[in-house]
């Protein structure tokens, strides 16, 4: 169902489509009980349920919901947000990053790492999930737009917080 020129609400078989990429690439063991939409950039949002009692005819809107991912020709990237949110849920391709590897990642670097296979990845950091990756080559490359990544790192210690500033960026 069309929503708006730009954001498509999936149907059931579209939505079967995406959580068995889902399944397939990350190992997702849970329903996700979620309205998906779908913009003209194949990206992917997802809302509640509420939605539907929502005359959305009556407004302008660009988009509803949570990004949650994007859809490739050769998979599902998720968002920060869409890693968080089904990366407890998931049983594969989630590597653990150590602290510097964390810090790299949220000022915007590609990681290397030992992961032989072309696929994408969800990353995790102690039981933090900080986004998802595709990996080429031993290569994950990290998607974060600008303007999320971080100039400053806070970690938190035994002895009080450590700032560290991040120069390079």
């Amino acid at each position: 169902m069309k929503l708006t020129e730009n954001l498509t609400v999936l149907n059931s078989k579209e939505i079967k489509a995406i959580t068995k990429q889902l399944e397939e690439q990350f190992g997702l063991v849970d329903k996700l009980d979620f309205v998906f939409l779908r913009n003209n950039k194949d990206r992917v949002y997802i809302t509640t349920r509420e939605i539907e009692k929502i005359d959305l005819a009556s407004i302008r809107i660009d988009s509803v919901g949570l990004y949650f991912g994007k859809v490739y020709a050769d998979g599902f990237r998720l968002t920060i947000e869409g890693a968080q949110l089904i990366g407890p849920l998931c049983k594969k391709n989630i590597v653990d990053v150590s602290l510097g590897q964390k810090h790299d990642w949220l000022v915007g670097k590609d990681l290397p790492l030992d992961v032989q296979e072309n696929c994408f990845v969800i990353l995790r950091w102690n039981n933090d999930y900080i986004g998802s990756a595709k990996v080429k080559n031993g290569v994950a490359f990290n998607s974060v737009p600008s303007a999320r990544t971080l100039h400053v790192v806070n970690e938190q210690s035994e002895e009080g917080i450590e700032t560290e500033l991040i120069d390079d960026v």
